[in-house]
């Protein structure tokens, strides 16, 4: 690989790395949260209340998982304060709870008011609530109560692929800055990706091309997919289709950016010039992912979209392999060919050699075409 393309390379992968979620904002309460695993998948409030529930700070990440997850949110309101520092009086003001990310099938949140439980359902397989008030990605939820008394809330999740929530409980006049902040986050990963696929077409179209720069796009093109996914935009893009084919799609980007990702390791390392059974090991990948996306389309969804992330760890390896385990370079090929020629004796099984015989064996030349030589 030419040192140009290798700076260009390590450019591109800095530029990859501004990708990283920001996910921040202070909520109006302190909340204490606790999560349980629904393993039977058939309990209802009452008896998801009564069970023993694990403590838990910041967002829920539980990875793959097949199950419901009850979320308890213990809700105390911070004190107001007026302007010389005393506690001033609480008005009844709506609690706003916000749940991101929004690719998550089902959310049904429970509170009990007036001595009943009430109860709201979200979710991108259903309309979305309150988008006037929330007008990001997050599933908004809003119930009137007083600031000044606790709240006890029960969130039931169920989604397929991983489990990750994260869950902001504010005050309706705290929900414009919280959106805001959200908007601008996911501004600059939008506008980012957009601007990195830019580069890298513009680079093919006025400069040159090559098999890394093409990867590399596809590549992007997967990662402005997923961006778009996670900032609930796809219903936007394609209205006309129904919000479980809408789901089916959002699936589809986590299979397509693995496969992106492994042309783009393969581009990458091929420079090296691996042995042929890193060829075909990254090959039987590339099938792999594919067959996740056929399952995403035609089967078990979870199942696809775990063994989508299998296939993603083993690539690591692969690459490692295709690294470290080089295929034999064009000197060490010659060499063994020049020795024996010399002897007068070199039998070549493809068009490796080109042989100019002159008048004595000092005169002779060769120049190498391939790298299989077999002496």
């Amino acid at each position: 690989m030419r040192e140009r393309d290798m700076t260009r390379l390590a450019c591109l992968i800095l530029l990859v790395l501004i990708h990283l979620p920001v996910l921040s904002a202070e909520g109006s309460y302190r909340v204490s949260q606790a999560y349980w695993i629904d393993r039977s998948g058939q309990s209802g409030l009452e008896n998801a209340a009564a069970e023993a529930f694990t403590p838990f700070t910041g967002p829920l990440r539980l990875g793959f998982l097949k199950h419901p997850v009850w979320l308890r949110l213990e809700v105390v309101p911070r004190p107001a304060l007026n302007a010389l520092g005393e506690t001033a009086e609480t008005a009844r003001r709506s609690a706003v709870i916000r749940v991101t990310p929004f690719p998550l099938d089902l959310i049904d949140l429970y509170w009990r008011a007036e001595g009943r439980w009430l109860g709201q359902a979200a979710g991108d397989l259903r309309p979305r609530l309150n988008r006037n008030i929330c007008p990001d990605d997050a599933h908004c939820f809003v119930i009137e109560h007083p600031s000044s008394e606790g709240l006890t809330i029960f969130l039931k999740v169920s989604t397929r692929g991983i489990v990750f929530v994260n869950v902001e409980t504010l005050f309706s006049d705290d929900v414009p800055k919280a959106v805001a902040r959200r908007v601008a986050a996911l501004s600059v990963s939008l506008v980012s990706a957009l601007a990195l696929l830019a580069l890298g077409l513009a680079i093919m179209i006025f400069e040159y091309r090559s098999r890394l720069l093409l990867a590399y796009c596809g590549f992007q093109i997967s990662i402005l997919c997923l961006s778009v996914v996670r900032a609930g935009l796809l219903e936007d893009l394609l209205p006309g289709l129904s919000r479980e084919a809408l789901d089916l799609a959002a699936h589809l980007t986590y299979p397509f950016r693995v496969a992106m990702s492994l042309l783009l390791c393969w581009s990458v390392v091929a420079a090296n010039r691996p042995t042929t059974l890193y060829h075909r090991l990254t090959l039987a990948l590339v099938v792999a992912s594919a067959g996740t996306a056929l399952g995403v389309l035609f089967g078990d969804v979870s199942i696809s979209l775990e063994s989508a992330f299998f296939v993603f760890l083993v690539n690591a390896f692969v690459q490692c392999y295709g690294v470290f385990r080089p295929g034999k370079s064009v000197r060490e090929d010659v060499s063994p060919c020049f020795s024996d020629l010399c002897s007068g004796h070199c039998w070549v099984r493809s068009e490796s050699c080109s042989l100019m015989a002159k008048s004595g064996p000092d005169a002779l030349t060769i120049s190498p075409r391939t790298s299989a030589i077999y002496a």
